[in-house]
């Protein structure tokens, strides 16, 4: 009798786990794309890598759509396209994003830079604690900074007692980066050697790659909504 009930037992639990319903897995995907980055109009490749898929779809960031593994798509217009693909499956679905440049540059060098900062401190005090009231008024330094952090300008000169200015570089910075975001850092450069901190504004040029021309551009302005402003001029090139 007890070897029948553990007979029982064990066909009961071999058939419940024999009928319980296998979880389809989640798709995977990846892709790659290829084109020659030159004028629009340009031809870009698009080769998808999944896994427990059946369909894949595309919106190509310019309104433009398309399905299969590997497909081409033709844009018109220069710019920096954020690229979805879409796998779906029995286990769901999963995107990826990419962006893709349709444009010649591959860099850009920053040519010059301006600058306009609030008359006090944050405090309301002045800048500078001059003997002269006429000449409390910072002497603005600027220091630029790559996506990575690495300083690539340092101004080893002031502009003094003035709220606004302009920085020209004969040799020009280069950022290379389109994705990350360079930071422009404005501090009141008191003597003999110290650094009062205005503010920092970051620039993502890959925000300014919209331009339905072949050149993107120019110039890249900001303020922060404290009375900091920063414009940076640019020159696109390879």
């Amino acid at each position: 009798m007890k070897i029948t009930c553990q007979l029982v037992l064990f066909f009961a639990v071999l058939t419940f786990y024999s009928c319980k319903k296998t979880e389809p897995d989640s798709p995977l995907i990846d892709f790659s794309y290829s084109n020659n980055i030159g004028l629009a109009p340009d031809t870009v490749s698009f080769h998808a890598t999944v896994k427990n898929t059946s369909s894949v779809q595309w919106f190509f960031g310019d309104g433009a759509t398309g399905e299969g593994i590997d497909v081409k798509h033709v844009y018109t217009h220069s710019g920096y396209y954020s690229v979805q693909a879409i796998a779906t499956g029995d286990g769901g679905s999963l995107s990826r994003f990419k962006n893709v440049n349709v444009s010649p540059y591959t860099k850009l060098r920053i040519t010059s830079l301006s600058t306009t900062v609030p008359p006090l401190k944050p405090d309301g005090t002045t800048w500078d604690m001059e003997p002269n009231p006429n000449q409390n008024n910072p002497d603005l330094r600027i220091i630029i900074y790559n996506s990575s952090g690495v300083e690539i300008m340092n101004d080893q000169y002031a502009a003094y007692n003035v709220f606004s200015a302009t920085f020209g570089y004969p040799t020009p910075a280069v950022v290379t980066d389109f994705e990350g975001s360079f930071k422009v850092e404005v501090y009141d450069y008191d003597n003999p050697s110290t650094l009062d901190f205005i503010g920092a504004i970051l620039f993502r040029p890959a925000d300014y790659m919209t331009d339905t021309t072949a050149a993107f551009p120019t110039n890249f302005l900001k303020n922060n909504g404290m009375g900091l402003s920063v414009g940076v001029n640019v020159a696109w090139g390879n």
